[in-house]
């Protein structure tokens, strides 16, 4: 872990203390999110690291709605003069995980411990449900029940209604806070934990199917490769295991630790570490097909835009990488900022949020030059 704290990677590591320290004791306190982005459609959808949720049109960043709203008072002819007042909806809690979606709703979960739906159309709150420990990870949907872990040590599935969330079941699953956002299929629900295992729960009950000792904390989340379930963490390995018994396939060692989420794609396996790296592997044993290098600590892992990968870095830069030969290039850098969450994608266009509140849209095609759009826009 000493290796940790040299140059750009010492902020992820500040992060990471930070979710360590509070963590386990929200306080109900507004605290810094992330921004987080995710494209569901032709809209984009998001939680600005302000806590303010909002939907976007990808082709423009024209605002579709915004939560909270910002109402006039009300009252006669001073109104008119009257500073605009909020509602008594409040923006949100520390958001660091992505959000998700049902036919109707948006669903992110928030560090002060609660799941929020918002009507998909209008951006109006349905419901919220709250749990009794952080919400790090992002949520997962599968056949309208929501499922996500906690740092109470539980996890939680709730069915989702139009107007609330039922609780179905949430056991107490591990000894330690969960960090990473599940995953799910017709059977289990896979989620890895602080205290070194990776957990599969059956899906309708939560009762234990299985869990392996991974060796090291597990801050991220897994990932569904076919009948495998692949999970990275602080031992500087990415993990391949049987989904039906938690068995090990294979294993593959790095030089830092492997946080963000896994992908694969035509046959390749693509998985970032800390230390900047970006790896291309196969699934089917874990062997390397490349490697490469970026400047700057990488937390999430990539996404596929055509021929690309993109990821960004904790020092605002974004980069594609060819998917044949690992060729990595600067696509853009967003000054004074980081890029600590996944990017969105669609089609050709890709959409970063930074930690200081901003969203970035280029076309992965395009090598530096001006952005599709910036959201909020920017001023002279």
């Amino acid at each position: 872990m000493r290796r940790m704290i040299t140059g750009g990677r010492l902020l992820v590591l500040v992060v990471l203390s930070v979710l360590v320290v509070t963590g386990c004791t929200s306080q109900g306190t507004v605290n810094p999110g992330w921004t987080v982005v995710a494209v569901n459609g032709d809209n984009v959808y998001t939680v600005l690291a302000s806590g303010t949720v909002l939907a976007l049109k990808a082709d423009s960043g024209t605002e579709l709605w915004k939560y909270p709203v910002a109402q006039a008072a009300s009252g006669g002819l001073g109104s008119l003069f009257a500073p605009k007042q909020t509602s008594q909806d409040t923006a949100l809690n520390a958001v660091y995980g992505l959000p998700v979606f049902t036919d109707d709703f948006v669903v992110v979960g928030t560090f002060d411990n609660k799941l929020y739906a918002f009507n998909r159309t209008s951006g109006q709150k349905a419901w919220e449900y709250i749990a009794q420990g952080a919400i790090v990870g992002g949520p997962a949907e599968y056949d309208g029940t929501i499922y996500f872990g906690a740092s109470d040590s539980r996890v939680y599935a709730v069915k989702a209604t139009a107007t609330s969330a039922e609780l179905l079941w949430n056991p107490l699953v591990t000894t330690h806070g969960i960090w990473g956002a599940p995953v799910v299929d017709e059977k289990h629900v896979y989620v890895a934990s602080l205290d070194h295992f990776i957990y599969a729960l059956e899906r309708q009950t939560g009762e234990l199917a299985w869990k392996y000792d991974l060796g090291a904390a597990a801050p991220g989340g897994v990932y569904l490769a076919g009948d495998m379930v692949l999970v990275g963490g602080v031992s500087n390995k990415l993990n391949a295991l049987s989904a039906a018994t938690g068995e090990l396939v294979w294993e593959r060692q790095f030089d830092q630790w492997v946080w963000g989420e896994v992908l694969l794609d035509k046959g390749v396996l693509y998985a970032s570490s800390l230390d900047g790296q970006v790896h291309a592997l196969n699934p089917q044993d874990g062997t390397l097909i490349w490697d490469a290098k970026l400047d700057g600590a990488t937390r999430a892992g990539p996404s596929l835009a055509g021929d690309y990968l993109v990821i960004g870095t904790n020092d605002g830069k974004i980069y594609r990488i060819g998917l044949a030969d690992g060729r990595a290039e600067l696509l853009y850098v967003i000054d004074k900022a980081s890029i600590l969450s996944k990017i969105a994608v669609l089609d050709n266009q890709v959409f970063a949020g930074t930690t200081s509140g901003t969203i970035v849209a280029l076309d992965v095609t395009k090598i530096g030059g001006t952005p599709l759009w910036t959201y909020p826009t920017a001023t002279k």
